[in-house]
C-alpha cells in the first residue's frame, strides 16, 4: 500500500465543510476500479487534508488516483464549486 496526501481549500473564505462530510463525498465518487482503499480527511490551516492509502503500482499512480478522485468529487458536487486542489 502507498500513501498519498493532498490538500483542498475554498478559493476564498473559511473552510466550512466538515471532514466527515468530505470523506463521505469522496467515497461516494470512488469507482470500483480506483486503487483507493482507505481515506482520512482532517481540517488543516485554511484547508482540508486528505490522506489516501492505495494499492497502486507506484507513487505516481497513487498520487494520480487521489487527484482524479478529488477533482471528480469537486466537479460533481455543487457545494464544492468554489473549491480547488492545492
Amino acid at each position: 500500500m502507498l500513501l498519498s496526501i493532498a490538500r483542498i481549500a475554498p478559493l476564498k473564505g473559511r473552510v466550512d465543510i466538515a471532514p466527515e462530510w468530505m470523506r463521505s463525498r469522496l467515497w461516494h465518487h470512488r469507482s470500483m476500479t480506483d486503487p483507493v482503499e482507505h481515506l482520512r480527511v482532517c481540517r488543516g490551516d485554511e484547508c482540508l487534508r486528505i490522506a489516501a492509502f492505495t494499492v497502486a503500482m507506484d507513487q505516481f499512480e497513487s498520487d494520480d488516483a487521489i487527484r482524479k478522485l478529488i477533482n471528480t468529487t469537486i466537479l460533481s458536487t455543487p457545494r464544492l464549486t468554489r473549491w480547488r486542489l492545492l
